[in-house]
């Protein structure tokens, strides 16, 4: 009935609007008056109504107007009604009737003794205040009940009601519970199983009983996920027919029990061990049946293993689908030989006809041109569809960082020969400021900072990075000017540029000592620092730094433009990226007279302002699927940095850094009501510092550390490298391990990071030997909460750390958390770590 009354003032709305045509078409509107409002808000309706004072009337101007009204989501429907201005034979006055949908005005929960009205409301997804629609009461039911059983009320019972007053035009609702007792789990057992353990099968399920760590509550949503996983566990060991069903509840409840307790009792039928018997083909004429053979693995006589079948059957799927056959369907068709217990597969495959992609249609880019996102793409007008490509392109329009949301349609015509492929975009911020303070750095920096950051990721809709960054601290300032263009055209081809500014107070500087000379990074000089009479003396106290008064403090600048360009080749299997960048830098020192450095390069910059320019070589295969929340994929890298020499300046040195990645995902849970993904990654990064080339003697120095500052040469900081270890600076080697495994907490913001990992270091290359037992190795295991923002990379980490060598095997290093002992349990450390490049 009330569908018929809504058509009948709908019609009366067109009938109005047709009249409104034949008698006042391009009368002036003098007034737009409405009644009927109770609830809906007034303001908004008078400044859509505002805006078409003293136009002329016309009928696409109605529809407009009456779209804007509907829009406001307050109305179960309005007509509008016109008269003559009595005052102007030229104009004409429209009103309004509105019927209101009425207002959510209460929610009342009674007969909930255990959980509160307060976690209820939120529950049911209910919002006083707002517009009542009709449908929100038996969908809040349902989410209530759906919470009780998932708090173990299996038996809750609700009933609801709605009270309205039309007066006020609103809705009370009201939801009557009778929640029953408390059923939880207090063991867990299975019936009928006699060729795979219990307890086998108990690791199997996620329901828990009862315990300090668990609340055990009986939830039949897990409870049918269990069942399920069970089913697919047989399955996969051939027991092709095994049956698991819903557990059968056994009251074992203890006399002081507030709730039911109750043993879980999983009925099985285990059935016999089924295999694999023959395969054919039926249907299919574009593959040959040896190539469709091919994708299975599995052979005849292997145990019949559904789940990994399907698996292999998606292969075959997914050979058709990437060639354009989007309709193709595959039905296997089992026969059983009940005498040998082999299961025989006829698979009737229909291909259906094979489609291009007609149209590709980006939805919702916003300011952002159209061509940052369709070069993106893999796929293109005419090309026969394929969903590989269809997935890849997916993976790079995410792969901008410009988007927020994204998935795709595809709609088929008529012919069913073509697609019409259609990209549904939510673009993010794409501006940002960030400001605040960070604690890290650089090893000879002060480790507290105050940074600012503006961001700019879509400069002019382009897509390219404008960004400027500030970094403050009492010893350091710096000032870095960048912009990024991933693209030249349609060609990926990078270019970028930077400019930098940097200040810097360096404090607790070694000094020369007396008839010593500056330190050029060889041991051969026999180098050693203000506090000691002799490089022997210095050496037999492990080079350990000296008393405060021995050091001296400067100050130091650097100004440096820098450009970098590369190019991408992609392929299906990843993107190989060859990049070079240019870095031509002054830098100078300042330190008081009666200062003499150790180290001569500090020295040089004191005499004048020193060049120091760089040169960087880059190549890199990045199989990762997203580059941000990476699930699967891997990442290798290769640069070469090379200082000085024939590009002239002080510093002079080559570093190589070679780097992989390996990504998996290794589970799913949920947090917050959202499927959060685990990831395990395993890194490994060797580094060499290189002597340069010195043209002004035609020789090679000695040393890295010769032509390179403690910063430009590699180190283990504890906070980035080895965490919770000691600082350990100018080293020329640096090989580094870590397996991680992390949980997004908090999409793209904070994640739960566990990890272990291995770090050794070598002072000279000449050091190096290609006996493992000959280095000192750094060790450090822990577990942390992580920050994924890319300018602010900053973790808190719970760690314990040991160092191994072969003369002393294992030695546990002391932490001030948990201390029960001594060796492994004399207690761990809180880590604060943080990346050092924060831009």
């Amino acid at each position: 009935m009330k569908r018929k009354i809504l058509a009948l003032l709908l019609l009366l709305s067109i009938v109005s609007t047709s009249a409104f045509s034949a008698w006042y078409d391009g009368l002036k509107i003098d007034d737009i008056t409405y009644d009927g409002i109770i609830n809906a808000p007034v303001d908004s309706i008078k400044d859509i109504l505002y805006q078409y004072k003293g136009d002329n009337y016309s009928d696409a101007l109605l529809t407009e107007l009456q779209k804007k009204l509907q829009d406001l989501g307050c109305f179960t429907y309005f007509y509008p009604e016109a008269t003559k201005n009595p005052n102007d034979s030229m104009g004409m006055i429209i009103k309004f009737h509105f019927y209101e949908i009425p207002l959510l005005r209460d929610v009342v929960f009674e007969g909930n003794k255990k959980i509160k009205d307060s976690d209820l409301l939120d529950t049911s997804g209910l919002q006083v205040g707002t517009f009542y629609k009709g449908t929100e009461m038996s969908l809040a039911k349902k989410k209530l009940e759906d919470y009780y059983k998932s708090k173990g009320y299996i038996n809750a019972k609700i009933e609801s009601s709605l009270t309205s007053d039309d007066k006020t035009s609103t809705v009370s609702l009201k939801f009557t519970i009778d929640e029953g007792r408390q059923v939880v789990i207090g063991e867990i057992a299975f019936s009928g199983n006699e060729k795979i353990p219990s307890d086998v099968l108990s690791a199997k399920v996620s329901s828990k009983t009862r315990s300090f760590f668990n609340n055990g509550y009986y939830d039949p949503t897990t409870i049918a996920r269990d069942v399920q996983t069970l089913m697919d566990y047989y399955q996969s060991r051939g027991y092709a027919f095994a049956r698991v069903s819903t557990p059968e509840l056994v009251d074992i409840s203890k006399p002081d029990d507030t709730f039911e307790r109750v043993k879980a009792v999983f009925p099985v039928e285990e059935g016999e061990v089924w295999k694999l018997g023959s395969i054919t083909f039926a249907g299919n004429t574009v593959y040959p049946t040896e190539t469709l053979r091919s994708k299975i693995t599995m052979q005849k006589g292997d145990e019949m293993d559904f789940t990994k079948f399907n698996e292999q059957l998606q292969q075959i799927a997914s050979l058709y689908y990437d060639n354009g056959y989007i309709y193709f369907n595959i039905i296997p068709e089992r026969t059983k030989d009940e005498d040998n217990h082999v299961i025989n597969f006829n698979l009737k495959i229909t291909e259906g006809p094979q489609a291009t992609i007609r149209k590709i249609i980006l939805n919702g880019t916003g300011s952002t041109q159209k061509e940052v996102y369709r070069r993106e793409l893999t796929i293109h007008e005419g090309d026969i569809f394929s969903r590989a490509a269809l997935i890849k392109s997916m993976q790079n329009l995410q792969n901008t960082l410009l988007l927020s949301d994204l998935n795709y349609d595809i709609k088929n015509t008529e012919d069913m020969k073509q697609v019409d492929v259609i990209f549904n975009l939510t673009e993010g911020g794409q501006k940002n400021v960030q400001f605040g303070a960070t604690f890290g750095g650089t090893v000879t920096e002060f480790p507290i900072s105050g940074f600012l950051t503006w961001t700019d990721n879509n400069f002019s809709g382009t897509g390219n990075d404008l960004s400027l960054s500030l970094t403050l601290s009492p010893s350091t300032q710096k000032v870095v000017l960048g912009y990024t263009d991933e693209w030249f055209g349609d060609i990926p081809w990078s270019n970028g540029f930077t400019l930098t500014f940097r200040h810097a107070d360096e404090t607790d500087i070694l000094q020369r000592g007396a008839n010593s000379p500056y330190y050029r990074g060889h041991a051969s000089a026999k180098a050693y620092p203000s506090g000691y009479s002799s490089y022997e003396a210095y050496v037999a106290a492990g080079k350990a730094t000296p008393a405060a008064d021995e050091l001296m403090e400067y100050e130091s600048w650097r100004v440096a433009v820098g450009y970098n360009t590369g190019y991408t080749w992609r392929y299906d299997a990843g993107s190989l990226k060859a990049s070079t960048g240019l870095s031509i830098g002054v830098n100078r020192a300042s330190y008081d007279e009666q200062y003499d450095p150790y180290n001569y390069l500090i020295k040089l910059y004191a005499d004048q302002w020193q060049f120091s320019n760089l040169l960087s070589i880059g190549l890199s295969w990045d199989g990762r699927d997203l580059v941000q929340q990476t699930t699967k994929g891997y990442l290798l890298t290769q640069t070469i940095t090379y200082a000085g020499g024939v590009l002239g300046g002080i510093s002079n040195y080559i570093k190589s850094a070679t780097s992989f990645s390996i990504f998996r995902q290794i589970g799913a849970m949920k947090i917050n009501g959202k499927k959060q993904k685990t990831v395990a990654s395993f890194a490994s990064s060797i580094s060499f510092m290189f002597p340069q080339y010195v043209l002004s003697d035609g020789s090679w120095e000695e040393d890295a550390q010769s032509g390179a500052t403690s910063s430009e040469m590699l180190y283990i900081d504890g906070m980035t490298i080895a965490l919770g270890h000691d600082v350990l600076t100018d080293q020329a080697f640096l090989f580094d391990n870590k397996l991680s495994v992390e949980t997004t907490l908090v999409d793209k913001m904070v994640a739960w990071d566990t990890f272990v990992s291995a770090t050794t270091v070598k002072e000279y290359l000449s050091e190096m030997t290609g006996d493992p037992s000959d280095y000192t190795w750094y060790l450090a295991a822990g577990t942390g909460v992580k920050v994924k923002i890319p300018s602010l990379p900053i973790g808190l980490y719970l760690v314990k750390d040991a160092t191994w060598t072969a003369s002393d095997g294992f030695s546990w290093d002391d932490g001030s958390l948990f201390d029960f002992g001594s060796g492994i349990f004399n207690g761990m450390k809180i880590v604060l770590s943080i990346s050092t490049n924060l831009f």
